[in-house]
This record gives C-alpha cells, sequence and structure tokens, in this order.
C-alpha cells in the first residue's frame, strides 16, 4: 500500500494501476474515490489534479467522490469548506471548472431548496481594506464559476443568462486587478467555453451576449 500511495504522489494513474493490480484497493470508480478520500498520506495537490482530468475513468471516480459528500443542511460557505479540506483544486481552468459543476450539483441536490429566490434580500458593509475584498474573493469564486457556469449552461432565460454574463465580467476584472492569475484565467476560459465560437450554427442570442462580454472583459484587461 505504500507503495501505490508513494507512486500515485508522483504519477496518479500509475499508483490507482498498481494498487489496483496488487488488489490492495478495488477497481470501481467508487472503490478509487473512497481510496483518495479515506487513505492518508496522499498529495492533496495530486489528488486535485487526477480529480480534474477529463479521461473517462477519472471522470467517473470525480462523480463517485463529489457523490459521497452529504452536504443537507450546510449552509453553502460551509459545504464548500468541508469539500475542498481532503484536496486541493487544480491550477487548470478547466479541471476546476469540472469539478465546481459536480460540486453544486451535488449541493443543490442535497439541498433541493437552497436557492428558491434570487430576491433573497442581503446586508451589505462598505470596506476600504482591499485585502478584505481578496480574502472574499479566494473563500467565494469556486461556487460563483460554478454558479455561473451551470446557469449558462441549462438555462436560456434572458434576465439568468444576463445576470451571469455580468458577474462573468465582474469576476474577471476584479480578479485581474488583484493579481488572482489562476482565478482569472478559470473565468475567462470558462466564459470562453459559452461562446460557441467553434460552433457558429448552434449559437443561441446567449452566445452571441458571452462573445461580447469576452471581449469587453478583455480588452479591459
Amino acid at each position: 500500500m505504500q507503495k501505490g500511495i508513494s507512486l500515485f504522489n508522483r504519477k496518479p494513474s500509475k499508483g490507482i494501476e498498481f494498487l489496483v493490480n496488487t488488489k490492495k484497493i478495488g477497481s470501481s470508480a467508487e472503490e478509487v474515490a473512497a481510496f483518495l478520500k479515506n487513505t492518508s498520506g496522499l498529495n492533496e495537490t495530486v489528488i486535485g489534479d487526477y480529480l480534474g482530468e477529463r479521461e473517462e475513468f477519472c471522470l467517473r471516480v470525480m462523480h463517485a467522490y463529489v457523490d459521497s459528500f452529504n452536504f443537507k443542511a450546510m449552509a453553502f460557505g460551509e459545504a464548500i469548506r468541508f469539500f475542498l479540506r481532503g484536496f486541493r483544486l487544480p491550477g487548470e481552468a478547466q479541471k476546476i471548472d469540472r469539478i465546481m459543476e459536480k460540486f453544486a450539483e451535488r449541493y443543490c441536490k442535497c439541498n433541493p431548496n437552497s436557492f428558491t429566490s434570487a430576491d433573497t434580500a442581503s446586508v451589505y458593509h462598505v470596506v476600504t481594506d482591499a485585502a478584505i475584498l481578496r480574502f472574499m474573493v479566494e473563500v467565494c469564486w469556486g461556487p460563483m464559476l460554478a454558479a455561473f457556469s451551470m446557469t449558462l449552461g441549462q438555462s436560456d432565460d434572458k434576465l439568468a443568462t444576463s445576470q451571469c454574463l455580468q458577474g462573468f465580467r465582474y469576476a474577471v476584472h476584479v480578479t485581474a486587478v488583484m493579481g488572482m492569475q489562476t482565478q482569472r484565467d478559470a473565468f475567462v476560459t470558462s466564459l470562453a467555453k459559452f461562446t460557441y465560437l467553434h460552433c457558429a450554427a448552434d449559437m443561441k442570442q446567449k452566445n452571441v451576449e458571452a462573445v461580447k462580454v469576452s471581449i469587453n472583459s478583455l480588452w479591459h484587461l
């Protein structure tokens, strides 16, 4: 087992293959996910990179990993902290996108009435210390990215898509100004996916608007 853990920390797919072949862990996605979640000694950065891969088996492992969490009755912020305590989000924007979209899906399944209204009252506080803003962005950028991406991907409602695109525009601007390159790239990459420039025949109005927001955001970077 220790040899497999050491191999995983250097070459994750090879480590999993070794552990399965030596019958230290089962070969199903659920069993591999349990190994990643419950085994001490695994590199948290490597776990995140593995979960974010787009190869079919890795995707199934990631889905099984996320589905193993019960977020019922948890506040959104508490749930994401609980979720992220076992691994580090990868640096690649597309990997982050895949993981956070699945997290948002799981959270909503566990809490079907969590987002009943977009008109929920909020209390606003004015701050002048930019360090506080950076901390806030570091805490909430993942859920924001997932919420914007899921809504744009699943809804054609004009108001909802407009608000998400505005959210993308502000997120790109704020993360760029604060020098948060990983977060900025994640928002830019996810937004670019919704332009449908690679498949113009399938473009809808929301995709046209995504192109406009992309151009506007990049122009001001």
